[in-house]
């Protein structure tokens, strides 16, 4: 019988970078012959017929509410369901799963100084809710359970989180996959130009797709440039629609959310992620699979894999950006060079194959203890489980099912 594997994240799609990701390994564990669910509110039309999708309830827009009662509308979308493997992306129901993938941590980002800045109502009440949830979510990082494997994103994230909260005892760094590297054509090139970028004439186009958001760095990217560097910043993400910068006038173009990735980096001759906490931005590997040189700052987690590869440069805030833009452009085609080879080496299929061993190990575990005991597998030491045992209610593999119970 095939292996189970339950899928957990509120959205599991192209909406955002973790949806991404997610979505990622559904594929992937698909492929390889998993019988896959999926708890989501949202989930992409491509995986629906292929997934069983247990719908999750994410209340309104408050961010700290729906972080704080995320635990229990899992618990009600599971129901009593059991799998061989249950795949999460928030540290709120670690407890009840085999594996973890940890994308960001609230307690570095505020110890970075990347928290909004509480200057207007809307960006007060930001900043609240994120205090709410660093609270909230040290409380879950300090009895975060040691049998359950956790996956970082890049090894920033991963030092970062032991030097908060200890060493994990099961832990990996996986980075995200690239898709295959295609530069676009001239052709697309202009044509993404004239959409995206409408007033940048003979300016090189400077890409942004952090949105107006603190930790993003978006602010010392605006008072790094001027109108006379010859540049276009081409700004994208939440808040950006429209936005109208003073110190640029004429030079840049706020457009909001992008939904066609493609055409925004055929626009750009150059892309910049000036980030204060940013532990593994999907936006740098868009951008290298679209041969765009990629200039990132310190506070960037995939930093050193752009640079061991030669795919960007560093931008030190102190130092010069429009100058480095200008060098990065002109040294493009190493740049070029490195990011073909960044993409063959951080495939997509090579990235979630390493998770696809993640969840061998996990299933070797199980079968392991199973057959050390010669009863029935109880994967959590200590769990109260009904009657003692953990029962799998007609749909047992060979490995034994993880019962969900809170």
């Amino acid at each position: 019988m095939k292996p189970t594997l339950c899928m957990i994240h509120e959205e599991i799609g192209q909406h955002s970078a973790i949806s991404k990701v997610a979505m990622a390994g559904v594929c992937v564990a698909l492929q390889s012959g998993y019988s896959v669910t999926v708890v989501a509110q949202k989930l992409d039309k491509s995986l629906q017929g292929n997934v069983e999708w247990l719908p999750l309830y994410k209340p309104g827009r408050v961010f700290l509410y729906q972080w704080l009662i995320a635990r229990k509308a899992i618990a009600a979308a599971l129901g009593s369901r059991e799998f061989d493997i249950v795949h999460v992306h928030q540290p709120q129901v670690a407890d009840f799963a085999d594996l973890m993938q940890c994308h960001f941590l609230t307690r570095s980002a505020y110890e970075h100084n990347a928290l909004d800045r509480p200057q207007g109502l809307r960006s007060t009440l930001s900043y609240l809710q994120q205090r709410g949830v660093l609270l909230a979510e040290d409380r879950f990082w300090r009895n975060f359970p040691d049998s359950t494997h956790l996956l970082f994103c890049s090894e920033m994230l991963q030092r970062e989180h032991d030097r908060l909260y200890g060493n994990p005892l099961l832990s990996r760094t996986i980075e995200n996959g690239i898709a295959p590297f295609r530069i676009p054509s001239e052709g697309e090139r202009a044509a993404a130009r004239s959409r995206f970028a409408p007033g940048a004439g003979k300016r090189l186009v400077v890409g942004y797709l952090g949105g107006a958001v603190e930790r993003k760095g978006w602010r010392r990217l605006v008072a790094a440039l001027t109108p006379e560097d010859g540049l276009y910043l081409l700004i994208g993400g939440q808040f950006t629609a429209n936005l109208n910068l003073s110190t640029l006038p004429g030079c840049h173009n706020g457009i909001g959310i992008v939904t066609d990735i493609d055409a925004f980096y055929a626009a750009c001759d150059v892309f910049v992620v000036p980030s204060l906490f940013d532990p593994c931005p999907l936006v740098v590997f868009e951008a290298i699979a679209r041969g765009v040189p990629v200039i990132a700052t310190r506070g960037v987690g995939s930093l050193p894999t752009l640079l061991r590869h030669r795919a960007g440069y560093e931008w030190q805030p102190e130092d010069s950006l429009a100058d480095l833009i200008h060098f990065a452009i002109d040294n493009r085609e190493a740049c070029h060079i490195g990011g073909k080879h960044m993409a063959h080496e951080q495939s997509v299929a090579i990235q979630t194959a390493k998770v696809l061993d993640a969840y061998e190990q996990i299933l070797e575990e199980q079968l392991r203890t199973r057959n050390a005991s010669g009863t029935e597998f109880a994967k959590r030491a200590g769990r109260t489980l009904g009657a003692g045992e953990c029962k799998s209610q007609g749909n047992e593999s060979k490995y034994g099912s993880s019962s969900i119970k809170l």
